[in-house]
């Protein structure tokens, strides 16, 4: 929930996460003590491109749900970098 507050984006589910990890080629577990938790051997790169993809997802969906992020600021600055990561949801 805290990578999608960031970027004023409403949260993926648990199952659309741990589908684009497994299908980006990682391992993905739920952490038993924290519902909303995943345990991944995933780098940081491909989880954030996960966040963006899922942005560029529902930005087609439903543009007038999302906000733009403010010039400068860390949901801006991540989500203006490239998705490298194969994505599928």
């Amino acid at each position: 929930p805290d990578l999608a507050k960031t970027l004023s984006l409403s949260q993926p589910t648990m199952k659309e996460i741990q589908y684009a990890l497994l299908n980006a080629g990682y391992r993905v577990s739920s952490y038993h003590k924290e519902p909303t938790a995943i345990k991944t051997d995933a780098p940081n790169n491909v989880i954030w491109d996960i966040f963006r993809a899922f942005y560029k997802l529902q930005k087609e969906k439903k543009p007038q749900s999302l906000k733009t992020p403010k010039e400068g600021s860390a949901a801006e600055k991540i989500l203006s970098k490239p998705i490298e990561t194969k994505v599928d949801f």
